[in-house]
This record gives C-alpha cells, sequence and structure tokens, in this order.
C-alpha cells in the first residue's frame, strides 16, 4: 500500500522550507547593535565637544587665578580660583558634564604653574549597554609672560586736561597719580620675573617735542632751504616737531626722503622721553616726568600716535627700541597705550602744510572726520604685521578720559564725541576704557592694561 501525504505535514513541511521569516528576524535583532553603534558616536561626539569647551574654559580659568604669586602658600587660592570659575560657567554644553577633581601643582623656581581637571559627560545611547558617562581629562598651564615688553605712553597734555574729572581734581593730577602707581606695578612685575621691562613717554597736544640735541640729525629738517630772512626759519628752536609729508606722515619709514620738519611753537609741553629699561633709578626718573607734565594747547591725537609708534621702532628717529629678531626670537611684545580727553581739534595748516592749525570751538566737523581717519589709517598699520617679526608692529591699548564732559558742556558735540569713542575703540587690540571718573576710574582702566600686558601666556 502506498503511503500518501496528509494534509497536515505538508504545510508543515512548506512553513519548514521558508526563510523569510528568519532574515526579517535576523534584520530586527541586528537593528539593536547597530543602534547602539549610531548612538555611541553621537555620544562620542558629545563628549569630544564638551571636552574642548571645558578646555577653553580651563584655559580661562588659569589666566584668571595668575593674579597670585605662584607659590605654595597661594596652592590653595589659586585651586579655589580655579574650581570656583570652571564650576560658574558650567553652562550650555556643560550643563550635564561634573567636575571630578582639580589639581594645581606650581613651580616657583619657573614662575609657572599647571592644573590638571578631570570630569564626567554623561552618555545617553551607551547607557543601554550599561556605559553611564564618558571621563575626560584636561590640562592647560602659564607661565608669567610679563618679560620681555616695551611700552610707550602717548599722554594727552591739551588744556582741556586742567578740567575737572567728574567734580573732583584735574583730570591731569588722575593721569599724573595713576600712571606713576602704573609705573611701579610694571616695575614690581619685573622683578618679579627677572625680566626687563622698557617704557617711554610721548605727551603730546598741538605738537610733539624732541630733545633739542636732536638737531643734527639726517632725519631732522631744521632750516633747511630756508633763510633767516624768511618766515619759514626757525629761531631758537625749542624741539617741536611737525607734520611730514604725506602719506609718511601716518609711517615710521623714509626719512631720507620725507624729514620731519622741524617748527616754531613756544608753549609748555615735556619733550619725548625714550625707551629705558625699568630699574630703581629710571622708575623715578619717568615718575618725574610725568609729574612735570603741564597742560596746554589744542589737541594733535595722530602726532602723538605716530610718534608713540616711532619711538617703539629700533630705528631712526629713536633707537632704545628692541630689534626686530630680538622681537621673534624672545617673543618681545611692543605695546602702545594711548590717553586722550578730548576731540582732536587741530590739523594740517593748509598754508603752512608743517604745522598744525587748531581750531576754536565748535571745531568744523570737516577737521574731525579728517582727525578720525587719519587716526584710523594710522592704527590699521600699527597694527599690521610685521613680516620681519610675525607679530604686529605694536599692540594698541586706548583711554578716553572724561570724554563726556565735552558733552556736558557742548551738547553739539554729542555725535562727535561718540565718534572719537568709536574710533578709539577700533583702533584698540587690548581694549578701550571709557573712563568717567564714577564708574571706571583711570586707576581701573590702568590697572586692566596692565593685566592685559602682562598677561599669562598659556604654555601647554
Amino acid at each position: 500500500m502506498t503511503r500518501g501525504k496528509t494534509p497536515l505535514k505538508m504545510p508543515l513541511r512548506a512553513c519548514a522550507k521558508n526563510r523569510k521569516g528568519n532574515v526579517a528576524t535576523l534584520f530586527a535583532l541586528s537593528l539593536i547593535p547597530l543602534s547602539i553603534v549610531a548612538g555611541g558616536g553621537v555620544d562620542y561626539v558629545h563628549a569630544i565637544n564638551a571636552k574642548a569647551k571645558l578646555q577653553s574654559r580651563l584655559d580661562d580659568a588659569v589666566l584668571a587665578a595668575g593674579h597670585y604669586p605662584f607659590l605654595e602658600s597661594n596652592k590653595a587660592k589659586i585651586k579655589a580660583a580655579i574650581t570656583n570659575y570652571l564650576t560658574a560657567r558650567m553652562t550650555g554644553p556643560l550643563q550635564d558634564v561634573t567636575l571630578s577633581g582639580v589639581n594645581v601643582v606650581l613651580d616657583p623656581a619657573k614662575n609657572s604653574m599647571h592644573a590638571d581637571v578631570t570630569a564626567k559627560v554623561p552618555l545617553s545611547f551607551l547607557r543601554i549597554i550599561g556605559i553611564s558617562d564618558f571621563d575626560i581629562k584636561i590640562t592647560s598651564g602659564a607661565t608669567n609672560a610679563i618679560g620681555a615688553t616695551e611700552i610707550v605712553l602717548v599722554l594727552d597734555n591739551t588744556g582741556s586736561m586742567n578740567w575737572s574729572l567728574n567734580g573732583g581734581g584735574s583730570k591731569l593730577a588722575e593721569l599724573k597719580r595713576t600712571a606713576k602707581k602704573m609705573i611701579d606695578d610694571l616695575y614690581a612685575d619685573s622683578l618679579q620675573s627677572n625680566t626687563a621691562i622698557k617704557v617711554g613717554i610721548v605727551p603730546f597736544s598741538r605738537a610733539v617735542r624732541v630733545s633739542t640735541n636732536k638737531k643734527n640729525e639726517l632725519w631732522l629738517s631744521l632750516n633747511e632751504n630756508c633763510m633767516p630772512w624768511m618766515s619759514c626759519y626757525v629761531h631758537n628752536w625749542r624741539g617741536f616737531v611737525g607734520f611730514r609729508d604725506a602719506p609718511d606722515d601716518t609711517t615710521d619709514r623714509n626719512y631720507g626722503l620725507h624729514k620731519v620738519p622741524a617748527i616754531s611753537l613756544n608753549y609748555n609741553l615735556n619733550a619725548i622721553t625714550p625707551l629705558t629699561v625699568l630699574n630703581s633709578s629710571s622708575v623715578q626718573q619717568l615718575k618725574n616726568s610725568i609729574d612735570s607734565m603741564v597742560a596746554g594747547g589744542g589737541t594733535n591725537i595722530p602726532e602723538g600716535l605716530v610718534w608713540g609708534w616711532r619711538v617703539l621702532s629700533p630705528d631712526k628717529p629713536y633707537t632704545e627700541g628692541a630689534s626686530d629678531q630680538e622681537v621673534r626670537n624672545k617673543g618681545l611684545n611692543r605695546v602702545i597705550i594711548l590717553l586722550t580727553d578730548g576731540l582732536n581739534s587741530c590739523g594740517r595748516d593748509p598754508v603752512n602744510p608743517s604745522m598744525p592749525k587748531c581750531y576754536p570751538d565748535p571745531v568744523p566737523s570737516s577737521i574731525l572726520d579728517q582727525s578720525n581717519q587719519k587716526i584710523l589709517s594710522l592704527c590699521n598699520k600699527i597694527k599690521q604685521i610685521n613680516p620681519a617679526t610675525g607679530r604686529r608692529y605694536a599692540e594698541i591699548a586706548t583711554i578716553g578720559l572724561g570724554l563726556d564732559s565735552i558733552t556736558n558742556a557742548f551738547p553739539s558735540y554729542a555725535p562727535a564725541v561718540q565718534q572719537i569713542k568709536t574710533t578709539l575703540k577700533s583702533c584698540s587690540t587690548l581694549g578701550y576704557y571709557d573712563v568717567t571718573g564714577q564708574q571706571s576710574t583711570l586707576a581701573d582702566a590702568f590697572g586692566k592694561i596692565s593685566d592685559r600686558i602682562a598677561k599669562l601666556h598659556l604654555s601647554l
């Protein structure tokens, strides 16, 4: 008898041969590890971004804590300062990150420190397989880099500096007090870091003065092509210098082609104090120069600024500045601090182009606009990278001292005051400081600039 296929066995055999359901099941199961891998990638990117952001925060924290001397006695304060700084800024991509530890190592002999920070970044997708967080470790270090620095103070000595600063003493008196303190602070920094700092001073008003012992310098034009009976002749030269021919009136070059003209002016203005290394005797000499400043005359900001640049230069007219090679090899900083209390009221005399012409109030808007453009042009040149050093020709900090008092006295000058503030801000690389004498003081401004100059450079 032949056995036939029962109706029940036939569907079972067909089902056993069908692989479609197995493939679907295997595919569904494979989605689990694939999802974990993809989610793990998202977690990893989040952790890496958090690490980069925390590294930036730590760099800033190290700088913020750097005002403490790197001594073992200050270790707890430095650690607390770094920890507090980080804790207060665990926002945005860091809001779910937990600090695990902060460790600080100081090296007083090298005047340096470094900080190690560990933290945990919570994970979302990898929690599925039991990995709840990602450990990160970052390090940042700092050394005191006040080091090789050359600073020129370009200081407004115009008549309005005799005005009161916010109802108190004169602006000039406050400038003298705070500038002398800055000299003392810089000298203390140089002693602490065992490095040389040079400081020079360029007082300016309607013009700038140089020492009369430079009368035979080749870069100076004193009575060239001018006879004693001519109006251009300078009798009893007192060191005042005027505008060079354009475009070199805003450069530090081409003195053979466009010399600096000696001009005839007769009012009290200190001559330039060249760069000098800070030491016990030079500090007092610099402070004496500041103390002897006298306010008078109109405002010629571009001439003060360009002479600040020339004083920093290693080449004539002044040669006390470091060579470009020293700047490149030692990482030396060249800094101009420009302080003014007023609008630029002086420009080039159209009749005698070497001479400044100062305008009474209200100063024509065309003169104000031209001077602002000249300041910006000069600043842009100074801020350019010097190909010989790989650094800027100079860093610039600017201070507006009691500028709002101009608006109080002459309301129509309000737009011009805002424009000079904008110009000074655009000019700076180390910040613009608007000193009112109330919320912001000149001591605060000089202190912040000193911190920027003496700032700690990240070493790691």
